[in-house]
């Protein structure tokens, strides 16, 4: 068979974290997407993931200090893009990472639309990416 019959995608290497505090997940609110998500974003060539989400989460929630030796990996997941996405032959790589929030004295980015704490129970309903809210669960 020929490479003709595979599908072509640009793949899209991406790596955030599910951010807990006493209980709660953060969750965030971009200029890309209405809805709710995981802080994180595109891995730059030449970064590892979890660079990129230090840099990431740096850009997003400036002054943010998570609980030192928290940061988890917890795996690595495909998603196609959403309807509205701009590239439809968009594949997205996930790099998922957790990590506990030592405080909330971080500043609001213009990158971002909001942020919330949010319980597990108070995820059911949000408007999420598939998987983010058993992500939650998971994590708190």
């Amino acid at each position: 068979m020929g490479d003709a019959l595979l599908p072509s995608y640009s793949i899209h290497h991406c790596s955030g974290a599910l951010l807990h505090y006493h209980g709660q997940a953060l969750l965030v609110q971009n200029h890309k997407w209405d809805g709710w998500i995981v802080p994180g974003g595109h891995i730059e060539p030449g970064e590892s993931p979890l660079d990129a989400l230090v840099r990431e989460l740096d850009e997003e929630l400036p002054g943010l200090r998570m609980t030192p030796g928290s940061i988890r990996f917890w795996g690595i997941k495909t998603k196609p893009p959403s309807e509205d996405y701009r590239d439809s032959n968009a594949m997205f790589l996930f790099y998922d990472f957790a990590a506990r929030i030592a405080d909330l004295g971080f500043t609001h980015s213009p990158e971002l639309r909001g942020y919330a704490l949010f319980s597990a129970e108070q995820t059911r309903g949000l408007r999420m990416p598939d998987g983010a809210e058993q992500m939650v669960r998971r994590a708190i």
